[in-house]
């Protein structure tokens, strides 16, 4: 009798352990949120911003590392005053101090990508104020109204065809992001109007890397660079790849776990609506795409100038990485050749493109 309710038992014992495995680590996590939303108001919220972060992390983790990366070079930047916008409220107090200091202390001490993949309980284990700072930075979606993924080379040259014809080698990215803006976004309906009425044309955008923590989450700024701004006001942009490649400024990343690399560089490619009296064209880019209204005969081959930021809408990052400046690279050939380009297109007319 003992013998067989002791099998009894051993056999109720495996059915609970196999019943256990084969819920997967969400179903574990949302029972675990809903045992919390009854005996805890505030371990429910700290599960659910626990939950978010795991999902980003395991859905997007290069583009996460871009993020961080992104934060964390901003942060450390001589001009984070500007650079570092938006910054976390979790380090401002109500009086908009913002607290630099600690924010550095735990963006270094965040750990990396591979780690948080390993350990399932690594994000469990984060201090609050660590993990409000992982979630402030990675999860776009919920505080920016737009998404970033990380999207193969392939990929990105099949959608950009027609628009980056040229493909350089030279200038080929180590990874390529895709932007996409939710209809939430606040520049998203203006932007949608505008290109549904006028039309819209693609260019490149280069700047040092500190400033696209900035870029990103703010999109680019008609007024930066207003007194270096040749062709007057407005975000500068190029449909030449290779053209704002050359403008491009990698820098140190600071994020310390980062497993993207030791310097690092971006462009942006992104799409204008071509509305007239905002929006400048070349007279040969304004010619090909058919926009004669935007064509401004002072604007050199293939500038593209954009007077207002809701004109403007990212759809690339394109990321290099641990390759030298402009003036390391100043022996190769492909450098003597930009910089005889550099000459060409009026060297200080693109200056807007290092300030934004």
């Amino acid at each position: 009798m003992n013998t067989s309710l002791a099998g009894q038992t051993t056999s109720r014992s495996e059915e609970r352990k196999r019943k256990y495995r084969e819920i997967d680590l969400k179903g574990r996590e949302q029972l675990r949120v809903e045992r919390l939303a009854k005996k805890d108001p505030e371990s429910l919220k700290r599960a659910i911003v626990e939950q978010r972060v795991r999902e980003r992390l395991e859905g997007s983790p290069v583009a996460c590392d871009l993020l961080i990366s992104l934060f964390a070079t901003a942060l450390f930047s001589y001009r984070r005053g500007t650079v570092c916008e938006p910054f976390p409220h979790e380090f401002s107090d109500r009086q908009g101090e913002k607290d630099y200091a600690s924010a550095e202390v735990y963006t270094q001490a965040l750990p990396s990508i591979e780690h948080f993949q390993k350990h399932q309980g690594a994000i469990t284990n984060l201090p609050a104020s660590a993990l409000k700072l992982l979630s402030w930075i990675i999860d776009l979606p919920y505080y920016e109204e737009l998404d970033l993924e990380q999207i193969s080379l392939d990929q990105y040259r099949e959608e950009t065809m027609n628009i980056d014809s040229k493909q350089s080698k030279y200038s080929d990215p180590a990874y390529v992001f895709k932007v996409t803006y939710t209809e939430q976004h606040p520049t998203f309906p203006i932007f949608e109007k505008a290109k549904a009425e006028f039309g819209s044309t693609m260019g490149f955008h280069g700047s040092p890397f500190e400033n696209f923590h900035s870029i990103l989450r703010n999109g680019l700024d008609a007024t930066f660079g207003k007194e270096t701004s040749l062709f007057g006001d407005g975000i500068y942009l190029s449909s030449d790849r290779d053209v704002a490649f050359s403008f491009l400024k990698n820098a140190k990343n600071f994020a310390k776990n980062s497993a993207l690399g030791d310097r690092l560089g971006c462009l942006v490619c992104a799409e204008v609506a071509c509305k007239p009296q905002v929006v400048r064209l070349s007279p040969q880019e304004a010619n090909i795409r058919n926009l004669s209204d935007n064509a401004d005969p002072e604007l050199p081959r293939g500038y593209i100038v954009v007077g207002e930021n809701e004109y403007v809408c990212i759809k690339y990052i394109l990321l290099y990485k641990n390759f030298g400046t402009f003036t390391e690279q100043g022996n190769s050939p492909f450098c003597h050749v930009l910089q005889k380009r550099r000459i060409a297109f009026c060297q200080f007319s693109f200056c807007h493109l290092y300030a934004y």
